[in-house]
C-alpha cells in the first residue's frame, strides 16, 4: 500500500519529532552532572548502551521479514528496555527525574518506530 505525498509528509514529520526527541535524551544522559546523577562513568557508559541497543532492536522490529527475527528482536527489546528502564530508576537521584527519562525514551521510541514502520510499508 503506498502513500500519497501528502500523508507522507506528516510521517516524516512524525519520525524527525521521534528522532528529534531521542537525540536530546541521549544528550542529557551523557552530560548529566552529579547533582542528577548519581554514577560513575562504567555506569554511565551502560546506560547509554542500554538505550542505544534498545533504540536499534526496536526499529529493527520494523525492517526484519520474518517472524522469528521479529520475535528474536523483541526479546532483546524488552530487555534492553528492562536494564534501561531500570538504570533510569537506579542511577538518577531523585526517582522521579529517572521516571520522567524513560517515559521520554519510551515516547520517542514509540513515535519513532511508529512513523518508520509505517513508512516502510
Amino acid at each position: 500500500m503506498g502513500h500519497s505525498e501528502e500523508s507522507s509528509i506528516f510521517l516524516y514529520i512524525g519520525l524527525l519529532l521521534g528522532m528529534g526527541l531521542l537525540a536530546p535524551y541521549f544528550w542529557i544522559i551523557l552530560t548529566a552532572d552529579a547533582l542528577v546523577m548519581n554514577a560513575d562513568v562504567l555506569m554511565r557508559l551502560l546506560l547509554f548502551l542500554s538505550g542505544l541497543l534498545l533504540v536499534v532492536s526496536t526499529l529493527g522490529i520494523a525492517t526484519t521479514k520474518t517472524r522469528s527475527s521479529r520475535i528474536g528482536l523483541t526479546m532483546l527489546s524488552g530487555a534492553a528496555g528492562g536494564v534501561h528502564g531500570y538504570l533510569d530508576l537506579a542511577l538518577f537521584i531523585d526517582n522521579l527525574i529517572g521516571i520522567i527519562m524513560f517515559a521520554w525514551v519510551a515516547l520517542a521510541l514509540l513515535l519513532t518506530f511508529a512513523t518508520f514502520s509505517w513508512l516502510l510499508e
